[in-house]
């Protein structure tokens, strides 16, 4: 079986082995479509790097205000 060796949420290596001794290691098994640089959390896969909550908020916050001056702007049309 192929499995990633994480470190710090991070895919940094790819083996074959078995899945004793992956799970002796701490290997996590590996999807065929992710590899070496993809991210993973808590069972999750994901090839960019997970945003945090600060980063969220503040995309949320530019998208209220991008919305609210659309409405302004077509209020004082």
């Amino acid at each position: 079986m192929t499995f990633a060796v994480i470190e710090d949420g991070r895919c940094v290596n790819i083996v074959q082995a078995e899945a004793w001794y992956a799970k002796m290691k701490g290997f996590v098994e590996l999807p065929e479509q992710y590899g070496i640089g993809d991210f993973y959390n808590n069972g999750e896969w994901c090839h960019d790097k997970p945003s945090t909550i600060e980063e969220r908020v503040s995309t949320l916050e530019t998208e209220v205000y991008d919305i609210s001056s659309a409405i302004e702007r077509g209020l004082n049309l």
